[in-house]
């Protein structure tokens, strides 16, 4: 199990890097959708989709 302040760190830095807004609920489930074809296999990079849109 991570330490809460890891996460919330490496959460705010992932907003940094992509511009993204987690407590954005469009942005929070883009993510939550990248991340989940990622781990079923599909191709590609999703966190540079997301990042580009």
């Amino acid at each position: 199990m991570a330490h809460p302040g890891w996460s919330r760190h490496r959460l705010k830095r992932y907003e940094e890097l992509t511009g993204a807004d987690l407590a954005e609920t469009e942005d929070a489930f883009c993510v939550w959708w990248a991340l989940q074809r990622e781990e079923v296999g599909h191709d590609g990079d999703a966190a540079t989709r997301l990042a580009e849109q």
